[in-house]
């Protein structure tokens, strides 16, 4: 049975509400600091030195984290916006940015991912190496060759170079009513 989150638009926007099915459940909590960076490291995820960074953690307790898939249209933008205006309305809508820990759970946990397929997902820690706010690419190799064809993976990407797709989907954390 698909459960079924509300989210309610800011007045100001003037749009309805809108039902948003929870696309994914994950489970976070499940591993120790230690377990998780070397289960990453292992992955041969191009982003695994960020399992690394100072202040990155993991739950200290196993619970479910319900995530939520949407298009800038979704949102309720027709015109060409930026990630960062994405995600503001994401907020402003109540719901949340992903910690690191449920950007790489997301990525191990949803093995059935179609190919081509890329989900855009804004961590709550936006500094990446060198000082630029990235966001997290998780997704499944298309046609790239034998050796790559099929290959999940987990990347990161300064958003400030680019404005998304008009059918680049974005996730979040909802966060029930």
């Amino acid at each position: 049975m698909n459960q079924l989150a509300v989210i309610q638009r800011p007045q100001e926007a003037f749009l309805p509400s809108m039902f948003i099915p929870i696309k994914f459940s994950i489970i976070v909590g499940n591993m120790e600091l230690t377990q998780f960076r070397d289960t990453v490291r292992t992955s041969n995820y191009s982003c695994a030195e960020r399992v690394d960074a100072i202040g990155f953690s993991v739950s200290p307790i196993q619970r479910r984290v319900d995530l939520a898939a949407v298009t800038r249209s979704d949102l309720g933008f027709s015109k060409k916006v930026s990630y960062e205006e994405i995600f503001d309305q994401i907020e402003n809508l109540g719901h949340k940015r992903c910690s690191d820990e449920v950007s790489f759970q997301l990525r191990m946990q949803f093995g059935n991912q179609d190919c081509g397929e890329r989900l855009y997902v804004l961590p709550e820690s936006t500094e990446g190496s060198c000082g630029k706010f990235n966001v997290y690419c998780v997704g499944r190799e298309i046609g790239v060759g034998r050796e790559f064809e099929g290959k999940q993976y987990i990347r990161t990407a300064d958003r400030r170079l680019s404005s998304p797709a008009r059918d680049d989907t974005f996730v979040f954390e909802l966060i029930q009513r």
